[in-house]
Order: structure tokens, then C-alpha cells, then sequence
């Protein structure tokens, strides 16, 4: 799968996020397949950042109410990342992950 938004956050580390949006296996418009931070500069903002750049963008797309991503839940997983960041667990479960939801209206608190 090829990423539809490479967000830069920094020139050196930056982020990938993938976000397929024409796939038919996930239900949602826009699905966050994956946020990969190098481990060595997780808890620098760069999570944050790379979230904040894409909800501004996905903002701006139509139709775009919602960001949804799934986690398997557990020690040393991104779940607690997520809903700090404003994600609501739906209750749901998507290929084995707990899947969580961001609405997309007003940027929280920035």
C-alpha cells in the first residue's frame, strides 16, 4: 500500500502516515492505516505534530467529519497516545484492532 499523505514534521525524522482513502476493505474515508515514529524520538511532539499537520489538512478535504485508526491494545501501544490527542474509542473492532474515532471539526485547543 502506497501512503496517500508523507507528512514532514521535522527534516530529519518526520513521519509517515498512511491514509487510504479509495480502498475497499476499510469502511471509512479517511482511516490512519499507520503513524510510525522512529522510537528513538517518541515523546518529542513529533506524534502530535504529525497529527496536528494532517487534521488541519483533512480539514480542508470534503466530506472529511472524521479520522479513524485502530490499535491492538496493550502494553507499550499507542491507545493512550490516541485519546489524548482527542480520539474516542467506538467500541468497534476492524481486523483484530480497537477502533478509535476523531472528529474533525474545530482543531482542540491549538
Amino acid at each position: 500500500m502506497q501512503p496517500a499523505v508523507v507528512v514532514p514534521v521535522d527534516p530529519l525524522e518526520g513521519a509517515e502516515l498512511d491514509v487510504p482513502s479509495d480502498s475497499g476493505h476499510i469502511p471509512w474515508r479517511y482511516y490512519l492505516w499507520r503513524m510510525l515514529i522512529d522510537s528513538r524520538h517518541q515523546g518529542r511532539g513529533y506524534g502530535r505534530a504529525a497529527l496536528d499537520r494532517l487534521t488541519d489538512y483533512l480539514r480542508a478535504r470534503p466530506g472529511a467529519d472524521a479520522l479513524v485508526t485502530s490499535v491492538v491494545p496493550g502494553r507499550g501501544g499507542p491507545l493512550g497516545f490516541y485519546l489524548t490527542y482527542g480520539f474516542e474509542s467506538t467500541g468497534e473492532w476492524f481486523d483484530h484492532e480497537q477502533v478509535l474515532r476523531l472528529p474533525l471539526g474545530a482543531p482542540p485547543g491549538r
